[in-house]
């Protein structure tokens, strides 16, 4: 069985501070009467801040297994998951909608971001993993045979049929499946009627303000054991938050946990990049595709997007001056 500790995960060790500060202390809880759900998704710790009400925690439990229902699509760790199915047999007849769904979204972001955004690097980050298993003389010839596996082009999408071009081909949604279950559970809450909720699924999305008519705080720090806070952010109703932390955690031969699947000189420029946007699905994609883009190359991917904003934190954890699509709204 495939660890749990898998890409995103690491990732989201690395920024588990950037996603504790958008959370209400437990007496803040307590005083604003709102029902908490914490869990697990996708193999992270998930939250869920909702008003109480007399079917709260009915709905809370009607949640959790749509959260678990979507895992048995999406997840790497578990053996039975349709992902893990189409990487063990290259092959996937009659995938789920939200599988095609999915993976057609995928398809689009990699196409915004020429690539950086990959949900083909899956071997790449098998091997980094295994690394320690191969002589340091070796290894720079396996990664070069290994990207060759890496092409978001190369993953055969139609609605009956998901497949490989290339054998040892496998693919990983950990870069925005979290997002994607994150909408899907924002979905569920309005229709239910709830409003002034907060979804944390490693991803966070606000609907509604605080319950204190004020709107959703989110503390964005620094990856680490001090977890500085390196600046915060305010959700609008709606607005979705995911922060990549790329040089908080590295592999074992010292490559940082974000992989480049364009370039083998892995080139972050940044300490964290946190993408706000109208959902949780495009902000958890472009927090991942745009760790490798400079400033330029964001501000050109974002042009044609509405409602976008980029902070992001130079190698020290200074903050940049944000960036923002042209579309944007006040």
């Amino acid at each position: 069985m495939r660890s749990p500790l898998n890409r995103r995960r690491f990732l989201q060790i690395a920024a588990t501070a950037a996603l504790v500060g958008a959370l209400p202390a437990s007496g803040v809880r307590a005083e604003t009467g709102l029902h908490r759900w914490h869990g697990r998704a996708l193999g992270g710790e998930a939250e869920i801040l909702l008003p109480r009400r007399s079917d709260s925690e009915k709905l809370s439990l009607k949640l959790v297994n749509e959260i678990k229902r979507l895992e048995k699509i999406f997840s790497l760790y578990d053996n039975d998951s349709e992902i893990t199915q189409l990487n063990r047999t290259a092959v996937i007849d009659n995938p789920s909608p939200e599988l095609y769904e999915l993976l057609e979204k995928a398809q689009r972001f990699s196409h915004l971001t020429d690539g950086s955004f990959d949900i083909t690097v899956q071997p790449l980050w098998d091997l980094h993993m295994e690394a320690d298993r191969f002589p340091d003389s070796a290894f720079p010839r396996l990664e070069r045979s290994v990207r060759e596996l890496v092409d978001y082009q190369k993953l055969e999408l139609q609605q009956d049929k998901i497949s490989f071009a290339q054998k040892g081909m496998a693919i990983t949604l950990n870069g925005i499946a979290q997002g994607y279950i994150t909408d899907r559970i924002t979905r569920m809450l309005i229709a239910e009627g709830y409003d002034n909720c907060l979804v944390n699924l490693g991803e966070i999305r606000a609907l509604g303000q605080h319950p204190d008519q004020r709107n959703w705080s989110i503390s964005v720090a620094a990856p680490g054991p001090d977890a500085r806070e390196l600046f915060s952010l305010s959700l609008r109703p709606g607005e979705a938050v995911a922060t990549s932390a790329s040089l908080g955690t590295r592999f074992r031969d010292g490559t940082p946990h974000l992989l480049d699947p364009k370039a083998e000189k892995q080139e972050l420029p940044y300490q964290t990049l946190s993408v706000v946007a109208p959902d949780a699905t495009t902000a958890d994609a472009l927090s991942t595709g745009f760790s490798f883009l400079s400033q330029k190359e964001i501000q050109t991917a974002i042009s044609s997007l509405e409602n976008i904003t980029v902070h992001v934190t130079d190698r020290d954890g200074k903050p940049l001056p944000p960036l923002t699509s042209t579309s944007l709204r006040g």
